[in-house]
């Protein structure tokens, strides 16, 4: 892996965390453990599966977080089989 290839992508990521203002900087309270991050890298493909570019994100690591202290609580988007059967019927109904 190239590191120069991904300077870019990982500029245009701070630039929009620094556009949408997603942390704001202030001292830390004292006793606070920090968790830690990572960049996750990712080539973008074409349909022919050539790369057309790259992205790059700054991530928590969720493996450092605990229960109470981090988070209080999870979710995840659940769809029943009958919903999916029902939309792809009316997709194939109207073409």
């Amino acid at each position: 892996m190239e590191p120069e290839i991904w300077k870019e992508p990982i500029e245009k990521e701070l630039e929009k965390m620094r556009k949408y203002e997603v942390w704001e900087l202030v001292p830390p309270p004292p006793g606070v453990n920090f968790l830690s991050t990572m960049w996750v890298f990712a080539e973008k493909l074409d349909g022919d599966g050539k790369v057309v570019g790259w992205k790059a994100r700054l991530v928590g690591r969720g493996d450092s977080q605990k229960f109470g202290v981090n988070y209080f609580a999870t979710s995840a988007a659940v769809v029943r089989q009958e919903v999916i059967r029902w939309g792809l019927s009316l997709a194939t109904m109207n073409g």
